[in-house]
């Protein structure tokens, strides 16, 4: 059961890194940066419909984070 609950957490932050890391992308991507890191995994550029993806994700990224640390 304690190796159930340590990978779990593993997973959980690891979950919770990419979503904070995916919204800083789309925030430089928002302000005109263009470089590896903003382009990266994007086939369209939409910052009208990166913004509502940026809230879904913080709060994806909370609930893993409260989770994890619960």
């Amino acid at each position: 059961m304690l190796c159930y609950d340590i990978v779990m957490k593993i997973l959980l932050i690891i979950v919770a890194l990419f979503c904070f890391l995916h919204i800083i992308r789309d925030y430089f991507q928002i302000k005109g940066v263009k470089n590896w890191f903003t382009t990266f995994g994007h086939f369209w550029d939409s910052p009208k419909y990166e913004v509502h993806g940026m809230i879904i994700l913080g709060i994806i990224g909370l609930v893993c984070l409260y989770f994890a640390f619960k």
